[in-house]
């Protein structure tokens, strides 16, 4: 029988197990992730695909907002030859059509906010890929032996 423990040891004993216990839950968790992340990308080729196709995704979207943006800008013209015709008093331009202006440039703001986006989305996915690839690497090197077995 080892000697009785004042209260400080024991809470320091006490602190050292569950920050032992905690770690392990860590490492436990990581390699979780670990085996999650190889069964879901077994090889390069298949991340490269997933990474492929989610940027697809944003393109697909971010073309859609682009194709809006032409559109924008085509009433955009339109409304301004309307304008040209007050350009000496623009106060005398009908308030409908100055409506429509500023419409017309909110949303262009609007879409150029939305575009913005999807470039940052598109930077994000890239960084995501480039994480969980760096994180594969190893994983890959390790499972490829294992399937030449």
């Amino acid at each position: 029988v080892g000697p009785t423990l004042t209260a400080k040891e024991r809470s320091d004993l006490e602190a050292k197990t569950k920050a032992e216990q905690a770690q392990q839950e860590l490492l436990d968790e990581e390699r979780r992730r670990d085996r999650a992340l190889l069964i879901r990308y077994p090889t390069p080729s298949v991340h490269e695909k997933e990474r492929m196709e989610a940027l697809a995704r944003v393109s697909r979207v971010k073309q859609a907002a682009i194709v809006q943006v032409a559109d924008l800008l085509d009433q955009k013209a339109k409304l301004m030859e309307e304008m040209a015709f007050y350009a000496k008093d623009p106060s005398k331009a009908p308030a409908k059509l100055k409506r429509q202006v500023d419409e017309v440039n909110q949303t262009l703001a609007a879409q150029g906010r939305f575009m913005a986006d999807k470039d940052a989305e598109a930077a994000r996915v890239n960084a995501r890929f480039d994480a969980e690839q760096e994180r594969l690497a190893p994983l890959w090197q390790l499972a490829a032996p294992a399937k030449t077995n």
